[in-house]
Protein backbone atom coordinates (compact mmCIF):
# COMPACT_ATOMS: atom_id res chain seq x y z
CA UNK A 1 0.00 0.00 0.00
CA UNK A 2 2.96 2.72 1.03
CA UNK A 3 4.49 1.56 -2.27
CA UNK A 4 1.22 2.59 -4.42
CA UNK A 5 1.07 5.93 -2.54
CA UNK A 6 4.42 5.89 -3.45
CA UNK A 7 4.07 5.37 -7.27
CA UNK A 8 0.97 7.73 -7.31
CA UNK A 9 2.52 10.67 -6.29
CA UNK A 10 5.71 9.90 -8.32
CA UNK A 11 3.50 9.37 -11.51
CA UNK A 12 1.24 12.06 -10.66
CA UNK A 13 -1.54 12.89 -13.39
CA UNK A 14 -1.05 9.75 -15.27
CA UNK A 15 -1.45 7.48 -12.83
CA UNK A 16 -4.61 9.28 -10.84
CA UNK A 17 -6.27 9.81 -14.27
CA UNK A 18 -5.55 6.11 -15.24
CA UNK A 19 -6.96 5.47 -11.53
CA UNK A 20 -10.14 7.27 -11.66
CA UNK A 21 -11.27 6.13 -14.77
CA UNK A 22 -10.68 2.08 -13.38
CA UNK A 23 -13.42 0.37 -11.64
CA UNK A 24 -11.24 -1.05 -8.97
CA UNK A 25 -13.01 -0.05 -5.17
CA UNK A 26 -14.32 -2.89 -4.01
CA UNK A 27 -17.82 -2.40 -1.79
CA UNK A 28 -19.51 -4.08 0.79
CA UNK A 29 -21.86 -5.94 -1.44
CA UNK A 30 -18.62 -7.20 -3.89
CA UNK A 31 -19.18 -5.06 -6.57
CA UNK A 32 -16.12 -2.71 -8.30
CA UNK A 33 -16.84 1.39 -9.08
CA UNK A 34 -14.79 4.32 -10.13
CA UNK A 35 -13.53 6.05 -6.70
CA UNK A 36 -15.67 9.21 -7.97
CA UNK A 37 -18.70 6.65 -7.81
CA UNK A 38 -18.56 6.62 -3.82
CA UNK A 39 -18.61 8.52 -0.96
CA UNK A 40 -16.07 9.52 2.10
CA UNK A 41 -17.22 6.86 4.54
CA UNK A 42 -16.08 9.06 7.26
CA UNK A 43 -18.60 11.88 6.62
CA UNK A 44 -21.52 11.28 8.74
CA UNK A 45 -24.25 13.31 6.26
CA UNK A 46 -23.09 10.56 3.36
CA UNK A 47 -23.55 7.65 6.02
CA UNK A 48 -26.72 9.08 7.03
CA UNK A 49 -28.03 9.51 3.42
CA UNK A 50 -26.83 6.42 1.99
CA UNK A 51 -26.83 3.80 4.40
CA UNK A 52 -28.85 1.45 2.60
CA UNK A 53 -26.72 1.59 -0.24
CA UNK A 54 -23.46 0.40 -1.46
CA UNK A 55 -22.12 3.25 -2.00
CA UNK A 56 -18.79 3.05 0.15
CA UNK A 57 -15.58 1.57 -0.41
CA UNK A 58 -15.62 -1.67 1.35
CA UNK A 59 -13.17 -2.04 4.58
CA UNK A 60 -10.01 -2.64 2.97
CA UNK A 61 -9.72 0.69 1.37
CA UNK A 62 -10.72 2.65 4.21
CA UNK A 63 -7.04 3.15 5.77
CA UNK A 64 -5.70 6.59 5.73
CA UNK A 65 -2.93 5.36 2.89
CA UNK A 66 -6.01 3.89 0.72
CA UNK A 67 -8.37 7.09 1.62
CA UNK A 68 -5.12 9.29 0.05
CA UNK A 69 -5.67 7.51 -3.38
CA UNK A 70 -9.19 7.45 -3.52
CA UNK A 71 -9.42 10.98 -3.02
CA UNK A 72 -6.98 11.69 -5.68
CA UNK A 73 -8.80 9.27 -8.26
CA UNK A 74 -12.16 10.79 -7.30
CA UNK A 75 -13.95 9.60 -3.94
CA UNK A 76 -16.68 11.99 -3.06
CA UNK A 77 -15.79 14.08 -0.10
CA UNK A 78 -17.44 17.15 0.42
CA UNK A 79 -21.14 18.60 -0.76
CA UNK A 80 -21.15 20.05 -4.12
CA UNK A 81 -23.73 20.87 -6.38
CA UNK A 82 -23.37 17.42 -7.72
CA UNK A 83 -23.87 15.34 -4.51
CA UNK A 84 -26.22 17.63 -3.03
CA UNK A 85 -28.53 16.45 -6.23
CA UNK A 86 -27.76 12.99 -6.12
CA UNK A 87 -28.62 13.02 -2.32
CA UNK A 88 -31.70 14.93 -3.04
CA UNK A 89 -32.38 12.32 -5.55
CA UNK A 90 -32.06 9.21 -3.22
CA UNK A 91 -33.77 11.00 -0.51
CA UNK A 92 -37.01 11.70 -2.74
CA UNK A 93 -37.13 7.87 -3.95
CA UNK A 94 -36.92 6.66 -0.55
CA UNK A 95 -39.86 8.49 1.20
CA UNK A 96 -41.65 8.07 -1.99
CA UNK A 97 -41.28 4.39 -1.71
CA UNK A 98 -41.79 4.71 1.92
CA UNK A 99 -45.13 7.17 1.10
CA UNK A 100 -46.62 4.45 -1.48
CA UNK A 101 -45.91 1.55 1.04
CA UNK A 102 -47.79 3.17 3.53
CA UNK A 103 -50.68 3.77 1.53
CA UNK A 104 -50.91 0.28 0.37
CA UNK A 105 -50.69 -0.14 4.04
CA UNK A 106 -53.75 -0.76 6.66
CA UNK A 107 -52.29 2.11 8.42
CA UNK A 108 -53.43 4.46 5.71
CA UNK A 109 -56.56 6.70 6.08
CA UNK A 110 -56.73 9.49 3.14
CA UNK A 111 -58.06 12.15 5.55
CA UNK A 112 -55.24 11.20 8.05
CA UNK A 113 -52.38 10.08 6.57
CA UNK A 114 -50.05 7.60 7.13
CA UNK A 115 -50.72 6.20 10.65
CA UNK A 116 -53.87 8.06 10.87
CA UNK A 117 -55.33 4.88 12.28
CA UNK A 118 -53.26 5.03 15.38
CA UNK A 119 -54.12 8.80 15.70
CA UNK A 120 -56.86 9.80 17.79
CA UNK A 121 -59.67 11.99 15.87
CA UNK A 122 -59.32 15.49 17.73
CA UNK A 123 -62.79 16.02 16.35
Amino acid sequence: MVYLVFVCSALGNELTAALAAAPFVATDDGTYKQASQLFDPDNRLFVSIFADEPLFPSARFRTPAWRKVLKAAGLRCIIDTDVFKIAAQHLSDRFHSASELCKTSALYLPSRGCLGALIPDSS
